[in-house]
């Protein structure tokens, strides 16, 4: 069975190396880019199983445009993004999950816990 494929989209490219090593160690492929632009050619052209987005980035496109810009794409309709952030709010989670992100999990929580929802997620997606 081929390794389900992770796209990584931060802006903090420590954060991208320690989380591609976690995901790495647990068996999946991963990949990371610091910028939804990078992170739309990086979709387009390798076809994630799921993608761990931040919501803040800078320049003039953020996580959730680039969920929205997404959507445009018929190819990568119903792409898992699951949204990795510091920000708590509930209106953070409610516009996150009304641009179409499927969860969403606050940085810094117990790292076990960020693989469970992975794992998670990926095994609704094949059911």
């Amino acid at each position: 069975m081929a390794k389900k494929r992770i796209l990584i989209i931060d802006d903090e490219q420590d954060l991208i190396d320690v989380l591609k090593g976690r995901l790495e160690e647990a068996g999946y492929e991963a990949d990371g880019e610091t910028t939804p632009v990078k992170g739309q050619w990086s979709t387009t052209r390798n076809r994630p199983d799921l993608i761990v987005l931040d919501i803040n980035m800078p320049g003039w496109l953020s996580g959730l445009d680039f969920i929205v810009s997404l959507a445009h794409i018929p190819t990568l309709t119903g792409l898992p993004i699951l949204i990795y952030t510091s920000q708590q709010s509930p209106d953070v989670r409610d516009r996150a999950l009304a641009a179409g992100a499927i969860d969403l999990f606050i940085k810094g929580a117990e790292d076990r816990a960020l693989m469970d929802k992975i794992k998670l997620l990926l095994s609704e997606k094949e059911s």
